[in-house]
This record gives structure tokens, sequence and C-alpha cells, in this order.
């Protein structure tokens, strides 16, 4: 399936392949080993408009370590209760935590690992995101 006949929407979870990283960005599983089969959750964060144009989407990477280290300005914990799993792929259990700090564009044809997106954000957890986009960017509504 090309990405054009992928619907993805804001608050998709999707499994992305982010290497090669550099420096300090987020990386797949383990960045001492590079690895296109290990590829990293990630969270839609750009609005569906734009999704729908094809060419890039905007991610924010998710990890499960550090969760402690959860604050309401960069690192957002996601709740397992507020992912909602799609029926008939690997999903994505437990806790996470978005790090929104490391959003990044991605071109879904060339980085999205699956045919499907694994999970949905629920309004609640798509909406405490936003606060975070807002800080991040210095925007003043």
């Amino acid at each position: 399936m090309t990405a054009a006949a992928r619907t993805i929407l804001r608050g998709d979870i999707w499994f992305v392949n982010l290497d090669p990283a550099k420096g300090h960005e987020q990386a797949n599983k383990d960045p001492l080993k590079p690895d296109p089969l290990r590829p990293r959750p990630c969270v839609v964060l750009s609005k569906d408009t734009i999704n729908r144009s094809g060419g890039v989407v905007i991610v924010a990477p998710l990890t499960t370590k550090g969760l402690e280290r959860a604050n309401l300005t960069h690192r957002i914990l996601i709740p397992e209760k507020d992912k909602i799993q799609e029926p008939g792929t690997r999903g994505l259990l437990g806790d996470s935590l978005a790090l929104v700090y490391q959003m990044r564009a991605v071109d879904p044809a060339a980085r999205f690992a699956d045919e499907k997106r694994v999970a949905h954000l629920t309004k609640k957890a798509l909406g405490s995101l936003e606060p975070a986009m807002v800080y991040i960017l210095d925007i003043f509504i």
C-alpha cells in the first residue's frame, strides 16, 4: 500500500523508522545498532489537511523509558487507557511518554514501518499534547 492510500490522522500512532538520526535526535530502539526492523512508535501531530497532502507528516516519538520524568512542557505522559488499540496490529501497550520536543517531519512512504496505524489517542490525550507544542515552538495565540 502506498502512503497516498493510507489514511493518516492527527493522534494516530504509527511505527516509524527514525534512522538515520544524528547527535541528540531520537533514533530507533537502539541508537548504537541502527535497525530499520526496530522502528519507534510515534504520534502524528500535524493536522489532517496536512496529512492528506501526501508529502510529510509531523510526528513526535514515544518512549516507555523515563516515565517518571514526565512534565507538562515537553515530555507528556500518555497513559495506556488513552491509547485506542487498532485491531489486527501489534498495538502499543503500556504507558508512554510523548517526546514533543523531538517532533519532526517525516515522509510516510519512506519512514512508516507498517501499513496500518497501531493505535489512536483519545481526544483528552491529544489535547494534552497541544500546550506542549505551543510551549516548544513559543507560539502565542
